[in-house]
């Protein structure tokens, strides 16, 4: 016998947990039952500050004050609540009157109506006092109790106004603290933007569909002439929020007013209008537009109207909705595998899609003008190959370099999901720690051979030369299993990928991750608007702001490209007409990128198909724009590059209705004159009356049957009827089918006919148009590659474009970008600070200048809030907006190639991985001095402030000491810094220079000039910004007291000061172990110095060190 089972411990029957989980959800909606009075309005609250968060945002990027801007955002709110708060109030209290005028007459019908029943065999007391609770009286006072109660409901009132107080308050510090959020907990963040998504859509959708069934009633109700139209308009509006079953709400008043004012004729109508226009557009229509915006299926939506109704009350049938929104990582999409039509049995069904963050092509889920890439990446010996892929526009790269390039890399392109091979976890997980969604994979799939086979397949090749990629292997690898997850993924229609390009590295300026996050190019900490990004993007298609994102991470270090967009920026500064022309196309263009990958996956609309043929036509003005232009060789290529694709446009043009709908389920989309069947078809579905109308008349006239009929059954289909008196006129040719008492029913060859094509026009209607239209992409999907290209050139014409308008508004001017060694920028400005000034406060601009002969490095004190950080931020954004191609914020500019820019600025921790603020710094540090080359920008920015005093010092001395003694770079920085024994460097170093932001100090008060000037500063002024900032007057005064203690005490040993002259006069890079003022050390140079090393033979050498010993020792040996 084998040895028995050991029982499992440890784990709960699933019966006791069921219990358990139900016993939880229970108590869950009950505490909020209990609470409902104060969660179901806060609830509300919330809904309506996010739904106007749209409206905050904008008046925000019209440069409105973040305060000004929540203040008219909550006055828009509040009018909003007091329009719909009063329209309730009247409209309840207008039903209510009206009613209660004609209780005699409601009295009456109840009497007839018991008085019927009694006939019918009812003992009429017996119903008497069942009914007596719904009595005229009774139902009257009932509705009047509720009314008034609806219209005293201040304390849900008080509560909706208190939280949209707090709300909107919150509102300009919402964008950092998402912004916090999001560094901590990305996809947390990332559900919470897909919930806010889905909730505007949802009141939206509701709001607009009650407002044109609100309407439709009203003129029903005008056309039958029922009292109180307005109100009824106002109760069925509300009602609209009360998914599925709201309109039956809003249908009573009305019918039983139109009953007792005008019969049951005009109510029996009113009720027809309601159900037709109520019933369709608000419980069949809506709840599907609500699904499709929110994700949520009819049936989901009435549910959710019965919980939180039961939860909530009559305000969570508002809610019910917006409760279900919510967004998940990763959705598997099922559908149906084979044609109902064609099978007997059940139909068999199946995943067909796997939407993942990396990898989507829906409309709801893909930032308009950000990427979605997906990253894969392979690890080899010495090597990283990485990969980016987004399916949504068809571009795909590949790379490959050491591990820090492939990092710079996935932090410029910031993928929404990345791959890995299993065996790796460890390794991807040290290289490159992300919170972004990941994905391991099988080995197998990171082999040379595998990811050959997958790309040849896919680009129907059989080598890589033709792309310029056949030498990087670990790349190849890395691409190859991005088309594998596609794969897995069931994303099999990816035609539009049609090439891969390679990431030259050599050609673009080196931004690290910490770059790119302290410049805040595309993302702030602080608001959102905040970015350079935020600035320069006033580009026309969703295609040119995805480009200038990738522009401002990868910006040239090549004079030639960067020269010619500053070209076609100059010349369409010069030329506003060609400049107003292109815009007006661009407008019309839309996102004609993503509509292409909608042709490859084969879910393109017909609705968008004419947007991409008005998209197609646009191009036609700004080919011949540029091809017109002869002064400028860069526009004049793009003129030569671009395709009209005039055979695609007279095609779409030809087969498709103008304006046609946005889905093909009810036909409609194909024009005439395309298909003879479809034609005829259509002629038979809308004349059908006609054409049987025709055949009575011709058969009547060549029988002489006077009488004949033309009827419909299930049966026999459609038969010519013929009276017992004319049966003897019958045509051979007619067969009979029924004989009746006075009459015989005969069918014909042709009436058959007829009845096989009216049958199934309808159906065959819609088959045609979908096999037309599925013809009509695949036409299109052969123009995909060229499409491509002219995306790719219209969004460069919509950056330069961006470019020109930004700096026409901003008085940007033209930089001079050269091959030297020299930044010069006159009067510059900080493009993003400038933009958030007060009303009426202008950016004070500074000079700076930069070489390597006499000014390689330029240390900056000042005080705090002096402006030290903005100038070396500007310095740093002005030569990327140069090396961009953009104008610049500055009276003139002169920048010489930058290759890599590095900043140490700002202070953070990252207490997940264990590192404190100084070790985080300590990194950023490291990596900088580590990757330094000779046309390098460098920023620091208080380094050296997380740790002691003398600690801070000797690191920054030495860093800008190691940065000025390197033998072969001499990178130019810039170091702001508190610490002003720094200043004592000037006096040794000859390439550095003193520099600090002026002050001046007026009867205690300091006032900020913000100007550079030269020379060092003694003072922080610190304790002066702590009493600008709040602090207790107590602390400022003892904070006055210590630092008067403190520096008396500074002077008198001013040992730090001296130590740093000591350490300024020592030359080379190499720290000195002891100082020569030793008589010892001295006796020992001298000796040293008087060797001749040239004629010293080993011997004497042996002696020479043993002298130098005992000089040491004391002792001889």
């Amino acid at each position: 016998m084998g040895a028995a089972e050991k029982p499992e411990t440890g784990r709960f029957p699933l019966f006791v947990m069921a219990v358990v989980v139900l016993g939880a959800i229970s108590l869950t909606l009950g505490v909020f039952r209990e609470f409902s009075s104060v969660l179901a309005p806060t609830f509300l609250a919330i809904n309506l500050v996010i739904t106007a968060y749209p409206v905050y945002q904008w008046l925000t990027r019209h440069h409105v004050p973040r305060m000004l801007a929540a203040l008219i955002t909550g006055v828009m709110l509040l009018l909003i609540l007091v329009v719909a708060t009063g329209s309730i109030v009247w409209a309840g209290t207008s039903m209510v009157a009206s009613l209660t005028s004609y209780g005699s007459q409601f009295t009456e019908l109840y009497t007839q109506l018991i008085t019927w029943l009694g006939t019918l065999g009812f003992d009429e007391a017996a119903l008497l006092e069942q009914l007596k609770s719904i009595s005229p009286s009774n139902v009257i006072s009932l509705v009047g109790n509720v009314v008034s109660q609806a219209s005293s409901a201040t304390g849900t009132v008080t509560v909706i106004l208190i939280c949209l107080a707090f709300l909107v308050a919150d509102l300009p510090t919402m964008a950092k603290r998402l912004a916090i959020t999001n560094r901590l907990h990305p996809s947390f963040t990332g559900s919470l933007e897909d919930f806010a998504v889905g909730i505007r859509r949802y009141w939206l959708v509701t709001s607009l569909f009650g407002l044109i069934v609100a309407v439709l009633d009203g003129i029903a109700l005008v056309l039958v002439g029922v009292s109180l139209p307005l109100v009824w308009v106002v109760l069925s509006f509300i009602t609209n929020y009360i998914p599925n079953v709201g309109f039956f709400i809003g249908l009573i008043p009305p019918a039983l007013l139109a009953f007792l004012e005008k019969g049951p004729t005009a109510a029996l109508i009113v009720v027809i209008a309601y159900c037709v226009l109520n019933f369709v557009i608000q419980s069949v229509i809506q709840p599907k537009f609500t699904g499709d915006a929110v994700g949520i299926t009819p049936v989901v939506s009435f549910i959710s109207l019965l919980l939180w109704t039961a939860v909530f009350g009559a305000l969570g049938a508002l809610l019910a909705l917006p409760k279900l929104v919510r967004a998940g990582l990763r959705v598997a999409v099922c559908d149906q595998l084979e044609d109902p039509k064609l099978t007997k049995t059940l139909v068999k069904r199946g995943v067909t899609e796997l939407v993942t963050p990396g990898v989507s092509t829906n409309d709801n889920v893909l930032a308009v003008g950000e990427n979605n890439f997906l990253c894969a990446v392979h690890f080899d010996k010495n090597q990283v190959g990485i990969s980016f892929l987004d399916i949504s526009t068809g571009e795909f790269y590949l790379s490959q370099g050491s591990l820090e390039y492939a990092e710079k890399l996935f932090n410029s392109f910031a993928p929404k999901e990345v791959l890995y091979e299993r065996k790796n976890r460890k390794l991807f997980e040290e290289a490159l720690p992300t919170k972004i969604a990941k994905f391991e994979q099988d080995d197998w799939v990171y082999t040379i051979e595998s990811a050959r086979d997958r790309l040849f397949k896919q680009f129907e090749v059989n080598s890589f030369k033709g792309f310029g990629v056949e030498h990087l292997t670990c790349g190849i690898i890395a691409a190859g299993a991005i088309l594998y997850y596609l794969d897995q993924t069931e994303h099999k229609q990816i035609s539009h990928i049609t090439k891969i390009s390679r990431i030259e590295g050599s050609h673009y300026v080196w931004l690290d991750r910490f770059t790119i996050r302290n410049l805040e190019l595309l993302d702030s900490p602080n608001d959102e608007h905040n970015t350079l990004f935020a600035v320069l993007d006033r580009n026309k298609t969703p295609m040119g702001s995805r480009l200038m994102r990738r522009w401002l991470t990868f910006p040239l270090k090549e004079v030639k490209p960067i020269n010619d967009r500053l070209s076609v920026v100059t010349h369409f500064y010069r030329n506003p007409e060609q400049r107003t022309i292109i815009e007006e196309s661009l407008d019309k263009i839309g996102d004609l990128e993503r509509i292409l990958s909608k042709v490859a996956v084969g879910r393109i609309n017909p609705r968008e198909m004419w947007q991409l043929m008005t998209a197609l036509k646009a191009i036609k003005p700004i080919k011949a724009t540029c091809t017109e232009t002869t002064d400028n060789l860069m526009m004049a290529s793009f003129g030569e590059q671009l395709n009209e694709c005039n055979t695609l446009i007279e095609k779409i043009k030809r087969e498709i209705v103008e304006d046609p709908p946005a889905t093909l389920a009810k036909g409609g989309v194909i024009a005439s004159g395309v298909d003879a069947e479809l034609d005829e078809l259509r002629k038979i579905s809308s004349s059908g009356k006609r054409y049987l109308q025709q055949i009575l008349e011709r058969e009547s006239a060549a029988t002489g049957i006077p009488s004949m009929k033309i009827n419909y059954n299930q049966v026999f289909g459609y038969y010519i009827e013929v009276t017992n008196a004319h049966k003897d006129k019958v045509p051979q040719t007619w067969i009979r089918r029924q004989t009746l008492t006075s009459a015989e029913r005969y069918i014909t060859e042709e009436l058959k006919e007829y009845e096989t094509k009216i049958l199934g026009a309808e159906e065959k209607i819609l088959s045609l148009e979908q096999r037309i239209f599925d013809a009509l992409v695949s036409s299109v999907s052969q123009f995909i590659a060229t499409i491509q290209l002219d995306c790719n050139i219209l969004a460069q014409i919509d950056c330069l474009l961006s470019f020109t308008r930004i700096s026409q508004e901003n008085r940007y001017n033209c930089p001079i970008v050269n091959d030297s060694t020299t930044i010069d920028i006159r009067q510059g400005r900080h493009p993003v600070i400038e933009k958030n000034l007060p009303i009426g406060e202008s950016y004070v601009p500074n000079d700076i200048l930069l070489d390597d002969e006499n000014q390689q490095i330029i240390i900056i004190t000042g005080p705090n809030m002096a402006g030290k950080s903005a100038l070396l931020r500007q310095t740093a954004l002005i030569v990327l907006m140069a090396q961009i191609g953009c104008y610049v914020p500055a009276e003139s500019a002169s920048i010489g190639i930058v290759d890599k820019i590095f900043t140490r600025v700002g202070a953070s921790d990252n207490i997940a991985s264990g590192e404190s603020t100084f070790m985080v710094e300590m990194n950023e540090a490291a990596s900088i001095l580590n990757n330094i080359s000779d046309r390098s920008l460098i920023l620091f920015d208080e380094l050296g402030r997380g740790t002691s005093t003398y600690d801070g010092i000797s690191i920054a001395w030495a860093i800008v000491e190691y940065i000025h003694e390197m033998p072969k770079c001499r990178a130019k920085t810039l170091f702001a810094t508190h610490y002003h024994e720094l200043n004592e460097m000037e006096r040794s170093y000859r390439r550095i220079k003193n520099y600090n932001v002026s002050v001046r100090e007026v009867d205690g008060k300091v006032l900020f000039i913000r100007k550079l000037v030269r020379g060092g500063s003694e003072h922080s002024f610190g304790i002066h910004v702590a009493k600008i900032a709040g602090m207790p007057p107590s602390v400022i005064k003892r904070a006055d007291e210590i630092l008067l203690q403190l520096e008396n005490s500074q002077r008198q040993s001013d040992s730090v000061g001296k130590s740093m002259k000591n350490a300024s006069q020592r030359a080379g890079i190499q720290m000195t172990l002891f100082e020569l003022d030793d008589p010892v050390l001295s006796q020992i140079r001298d000796e040293i110095l008087k060797l001749d090393i040239n004629s010293l033979a080993p011997i004497e050498a042996l002696n020479k060190l043993n002298s130098i010993k005992t000089i040491l020792t004391g002792k001889s040996s």
